[in-house]
């Protein structure tokens, strides 16, 4: 038996263990199954959009969004109401501009949602890129 577990293979032939005889299945699946454990648990998850690119992209929804609240629904003629036509056009082309896709921005800002203090920096950053917009306009 020694012989057999020094040579070619460091598996035991069958009739060492008659209790187990998928020895390798199971030593291979324990083998898999940590390896695994390992590579996912240590992996730290990132957003898809970095902070400032999150801001550039929500300060242009927030630019769309002010712009379809000026452009009047064609049914409507006594009050503006927001045309969501044009909003959801306006949200189609600041994604198509910034190359994103709406799933990575959707689960961008669930990362961000869950991390109350960045989403906070992002917003920072759209009302300072906001404020400086406002002061070129206004010059």
């Amino acid at each position: 038996m020694m012989k057999r577990l020094i040579g070619d293979t460091l598996w035991p032939s069958k009739s060492v263990c008659p209790l187990c005889p998928n020895t390798r299945r199971t030593v291979r699946f324990l083998l898999l199954f940590v390896v695994c454990c390992f590579t996912t648990g240590c992996r730290q998850e990132r957003p898809a959009l970095d902070v400032k690119k999150l801001a550039v992209i929500l300060r242009d929804f927030h630019l769309a969004d002010a712009y379809a609240q000026h452009v009047p629904k064609a049914d409507s003629f006594t009050q503006v109401l927001k045309n969501d036509d044009t909003l959801k056009r306006a949200y189609a082309l600041v994604l198509a501009r910034h190359q994103v896709r709406e799933s990575d921005l959707r689960s961008s800002l669930k990362w961000y949602e869950a991390r109350p203090d960045l989403l906070d920096s992002v917003y920072q950053l759209v009302l300072t890129d906001l404020a400086i917009q406002q002061a070129r306009m206004n010059r």
